[in-house]
């Protein structure tokens, strides 16, 4: 996005860049496979992205701070 304002003459600053929807719900009782979401990470960081939004699992609060903290551990 940056590179699209750059082109067409508007300042760059102030843009960010966010994805929603990639990957399916995180649940911490199905696990999730760490190096692919590394991976994909690292990908969209070279693309400029710098916010991922994620939808974490809503039916036991309890799993879902457990989600939260260790997708934080383990890919944040």
């Amino acid at each position: 996005m940056r590179i699209f304002a750059h082109i067409s003459g508007k300042p760059g600053t102030g843009t960010s860049s966010r994805r929603c929807g990639h990957w399916p719900k995180l649940d911490i009782r199905q696990g999730w496979d760490v190096d692919a979401y590394l991976g994909d990470v690292a990908r969209f960081a070279e693309l400029g992205v710098e916010w991922l939004v994620m939808l974490v699992c809503g039916d036991d609060p309890d799993a879902a701070e457990e989600t939260v903290r260790a997708f934080g551990e383990q890919v944040v």
